[in-house]
C-alpha cells in the first residue's frame, strides 16, 4: 500500500473568507430638460394690452354699457354706499359676485374708474349725495 502524505506539523487550516468587496454607487443621470415648444406665433406681441388686462376697444366697449346701464337707471337700483355711491358700489358687486366673467371684470373697473373721476371732480361719487 502506498504511504499517504502527511502535512507538517506547523501547518494549521484556517477557514475561508470572503474578500472585502468593494461598493459601486450608481448615482442615475439627471433627466434632459424637454424643451418646451412656444405656442401661436412668435410676431405680434403689441395687442394694445393695458394693465388691466383689456384692450382699449374692449374697455371702450364696456364704458358704452356702462352709460347705457346709468341711462336706463340700472345702477340706481344699486344700494348707496356712505364714501363709494352706487357706481363704486356697482363695481365692487361686479367685481366679487362675478369673478370668471370677463365682461363683468371690464364693468367693474369702467365703473371703478368713473367713480373715482366723479370723485376727483366734484369730491362726491353720483348717489353720495344723501
Amino acid at each position: 500500500m502506498a504511504k499517504t502524505k502527511t502535512r507538517p506539523s506547523g501547518f494549521a487550516m484556517t477557514p475561508w473568507r470572503p474578500q472585502p468587496q468593494s461598493l459601486r454607487i450608481v448615482v442615475p443621470k439627471a433627466a434632459p430638460i424637454a424643451k418646451t415648444r412656444k405656442k401661436g406665433s412668435r410676431r405680434g406681441h403689441g395687442k394694445g394690452r393695458s394693465a388691466t388686462g383689456g384692450s382699449l376697444i374692449e374697455m371702450t366697449i364696456a364704458a358704452g354699457v356702462v352709460g347705457m346701464a346709468d341711462k336706463a337707471g340700472i345702477i340706481d337700483k344699486v344700494p348707496n354706499v356712505p364714501v363709494i355711491g352706487r357706481k363704486g358700489a356697482a363695481a365692487i358687486a361686479l367685481h366679487f359676485f362675478m369673478p370668471h366673467n370677463p365682461y363683468a371684470k371690464k364693468a367693474a373697473i369702467v365703473l371703478a374708474c368713473v367713480a373715482a373721476y366723479q370723485f376727483g371732480l366734484t369730491g362726491s361719487v353720483s348717489g353720495d349725495e344723501d
